[in-house]
Parts: C-alpha cells; sequence; structure tokens
C-alpha cells in the first residue's frame, strides 16, 4: 500500500491512541536528535522497549514509519503557525507570527535530520508539500496587506518564493555558521528585512 493511500485510511488528523501517540512523540524526538538513515525496526525497538509488533501496528515497513513521523511533526507545526497567525492583530504581526512558527521544526532540528530529510525520496516529498502549503498561505497573507494598503505592491508568489529560498538555504549548516546567528534568529532577521522592504511609504529600492 502506498503512503497516500494509507494517509487516506488513517486520515492526516487521526487521534492516536495513548501508547501509540506516545511511541510517535519518542520516535520524533530520536529523528530531531539523529536523523533517520541509520534507523533499523530493531534498534527502534530495543532503544524505545517495546515489541516490533507495536511498531508495525503503526506502519507496515520501516519507511511508512518514518514518513508518518514526519508528517506528523509537519502538521503539528502548520497547525501551530496557523493558530499563531489568527491571534495576531496586524498583517506584519500575522506573517511574523506565521513564519516564526514554521520555522520552529528546523530550529530544533539536527543536521542529521535535514540531510536526511532531502536525501529520502518520500520525506522529500512530504517536506515539499509543506514547503508548497507554505508558501501558499505566506502568498495570501502578503496579498491581504496590499489591499490593505500595509505594503507596497509587491507581487505576493514572488515574495512567497523568496521567503523559502532564504528559509531553505539557512538550513545549510555552513552559510547558518557564516551568519553568527541561530537558525531562528537569522529568520527573524530576514522577516524584519523583507517587511521593511515591503511597508508602504518606505524608501523606493531603484538605481537612479
Amino acid at each position: 500500500m502506498t503512503s497516500d493511500a494509507r494517509r487516506r485510511r488513517r486520515g492526516p488528523r487521526r487521534s492516536w491512541p495513548d501508547q501509540e501517540r506516545d511511541l510517535l512523540d519518542a520516535l520524533e524526538h530520536v529523528l530531531l536528535a539523529e536523523g533517520f538513515t541509520h534507523l533499523r525496526v530493531a534498534d527502534l525497538t530495543r532503544r524505545l522497549h517495546v515489541s516490533r509488533s507495536t511498531v508495525y501496528r503503526l506502519a507496515s515497513d520501516r519507511q511508512s514509519l518514518f514518513e508518518m513521523v514526519i508528517e506528523r511533526m509537519l502538521e503539528r507545526v502548520d497547525g501551530r503557525a496557523t493558530g499563531a497567525a489568527a491571534n495576531a492583530e496586524t498583517t506584519t504581526a500575522t506573517i511574523i507570527a506565521y513564519l516564526t512558527a514554521r520555522a520552529e521544526l528546523l530550529n530544533g532540528a539536527s543536521a542529521a535530520l535535514l540531510r536526511d530529510l532531502e536525501a529520502n525520496t518520500g520525506t522529500r516529498a512530504i517536506l515539499e508539500q509543506h514547503r508548497v502549503t507554505g508558501q501558499k498561505v505566506l502568498a495570501m497573507l502578503v496579498g491581504d496587506g496590499v489591499k490593505e494598503g500595509a505594503f507596497r505592491p509587491v507581487a505576493p508568489a514572488f515574495v512567497a518564493q523568496v521567503v523559502d529560498a532564504a528559509m531553505e538555504r539557512l538550513q545549510d549548516p555552513a552559510a547558518l555558521g557564516g551568519t553568527g546567528m541561530s537558525y531562528a534568529e537569522a529568520i527573524g532577521e530576514f522577516v524584519e528585512i523583507m517587511l521593511r522592504g515591503m511597508a508602504a511609504g518606505g524608501l523606493p529600492v531603484s538605481g537612479g
């Protein structure tokens, strides 16, 4: 059964029994700390003190298990980002809240996990869908700011692409290390620069 079929069967936001939820939480901590390419089911059962049958109740194979954990993590990030944005009072505050919350996962992820997410076909597809969703939401928020007069008449889809590219670039430890900042600090600085550049009434950017 494909990953998509499994998700349709379970539903993307199924309510997990306590034992399964606790196991998924424990798996998430392992993946955040050290990635997953090197992990085998036998390693997980030994380290988490569970049986193989318990693991296989979650997913039919190792790949599906890792995809499930990653998708669950990203769904939670999306939910928190949406909630943070909904509670903000201005368009600018909404964008700051949304992007800060979306950066939460990667701020706590090890370099090993970031590498494995990109190297694995299944998890890369899940991460890409997460990025596409984020781009669409950000473009909508920027468009709202333009309509309200808070921002200059920028192209929302272009802004969303630039922000996504910057967030992805800063995942590279070498690039981030050159900034002297943490991932969260670098994203915060970038978002502030972006918002100042879009602000209505700001100085025009031109060569003349």
